[in-house]
């Protein structure tokens, strides 16, 4: 895996389906008309930190590569979801199970995806 910069810069991951419960609650509450929301987590995982767990629930003996940081790249992301919250939405996810979510639907669509492009071939 490669990292661009020492891997201490930070964001604020997500799993997709808290997102989407998000973007249903906002839909769904005139509270939020016309309104502008922050969805994440509000807090900070290192780009190190993310590397690792997905070497770990992927049993992967991969390395971690550092490479020179890009250029522009911020150092630090998180968002303020305080007026989101507002709304009653927390995230449900965490970091690691989302993670695992992601490689499970990976490890079930791959054969999926390899069948239909063979079957293009044809």
């Amino acid at each position: 895996l490669v990292i661009f910069g020492d891997g201490k810069q930070t964001r604020d991951f997500i799993y997709v389906k808290d997102v989407v419960r998000a973007n249903i609650l906002v839909a769904e509450s005139r509270k939020a008309n016309g309104r502008v929301f922050n969805v994440a987590t509000g807090g900070q995982t290192t780009i190190l930190e993310l590397a690792m767990k997905i070497i770990e629930i992927t049993n992967a003996t991969s390395s971690i590569l550092f490479d020179k940081p890009r250029p522009g790249d911020i150092r630090h992301s998180q968002a303020d979801i305080s007026e989101i919250r507002k709304l009653g939405f927390e995230p449900e996810w965490t970091l690691e199970d989302g993670l695992k979510k992601t490689v499970e639907w990976y490890k079930n669509n791959k054969a999926r995806d390899l069948t239909v492009k063979s079957e293009d071939r044809t």
